[in-house]
């Protein structure tokens, strides 16, 4: 699906920020003065804490996505059964497929962009001429004295910006508005196949006479399958469509555009209170992945601020 292909894309980038934060150890024990032997070694062990800390933060968000829409007798399902049962059985879909590649690749990361990384700089700072430690981000020339920034000092700038910030995004949501897709409101979609080029502008006009909305949403894609071209059509609202309104929908396209060969692939009909149980339980799933969230930054942060630093966090 493509929200798992979303979820390996954005493992592989959980997979880049844990070499990133390895690298970046390693140089500052080097610049502090320590041999590549010692700062390889310091630089793994002080790097390691904070690439656990961000992966077990993913993987709370891939275990609630996949026990809130995953299939009912599955693992994780059944553990937060507690949380979700008001909302009813559920089948896996897109979202489980998401979370499943997340979970996959960040266990994978676990194993290549730890231990794989490790052996292999291990393995090059064994090699005569590559022990260099300026090809592990030492300073080629001895750095200048770097005056520290008290961050401290600064805090009413940067929670005034912070205020700001977010004072502008409330506003925009409320003077703009949230426009929900399909699976929240309900309503209709469609999906079509065609062939050449069209005006979707022109399009969207006689689909919206054809079936007498307004308020459409157009897109075009691939099937990934079969190679057709696609487009599919989103109808929000508390009505369905029929058949016989989808073959009115053919008819005129067909009439209008002719050389584009529009012909149904599927219809799907979500109903208003189907949509608004949807949300509800997204609502319920961002809520307990972020107590969850929480609570983990809280524990592992109890030294220096425990529940209120998690809470910032």
């Amino acid at each position: 699906t493509l929200p798992g292909i979303a979820g390996i894309i954005l493992a592989i980038g959980m997979g880049v920020d844990a070499n990133v934060i390895t690298a970046e150890r390693i140089k500052e024990e080097l610049r502090s003065g320590k041999s590549l032997d010692g700062a390889l070694k310091s630089g793994f062990a002080r790097g390691l804490t904070p690439i656990i800390d961000g992966n077990v933060t993913i993987v709370i968000v891939a275990i609630v996505l996949m026990g809130a829409f995953g299939p009912s007798d599955g693992l994780f399902a059944k553990a937060l059964h507690f949380v979700f049962f008001a909302f009813g059985p559920s089948t896996a879909g897109t979202i489980y497929a998401f979370g499943y590649t997340l979970l996959t690749g960040v266990l994978l990361n676990f194993v290549f962009g730890v231990f794989a990384t490790r052996v292999m700089i291990r393995g090059a700072a064994s090699i005569k001429a590559l022990r260099n430690p300026w090809l592990y981000g030492a300073d080629k020339n001895a750095p200048a004295e770097k005056k520290p920034i008290n961050f401290v000092s600064l805090r009413k700038r940067f929670l005034t910006i912070s205020a700001c910030l977010m004072a502008a995004i409330v506003l925009c949501a409320v003077v703009l508005g949230v426009r929900l897709d399909t699976e929240f409101t309900g309503g209709a979609m469609i999906t079509l196949s065609y062939e050449d080029s069209f005006d979707l502008s022109a399009v969207k006009k006689t689909a919206s006479a054809a079936l007498d909305s307004k308020d459409l949403t157009l897109q075009t894609g691939e099937n990934v399958a079969t190679g057709e071209q696609t487009l599919k059509i989103s109808m929000p609202g508390t009505e369905t469509v029929t058949t016989d309104e989808v073959q009115n929908l053919l008819d005129s396209l067909n009439e209008q555009y002719p050389d584009n060969a529009f012909a149904q692939l599927s219809l799907s009909n979500v109903s208003a209170a189907m949509g608004t149980k949807f949300l509800q339980k997204s609502l319920v799933a961002v809520v307990f992945a972020l107590v969850l969230i929480l609570l983990y930054i809280a524990f592992r942060f109890q030294k220096i601020g425990g529940l209120t630093g998690g809470m910032m966090a």
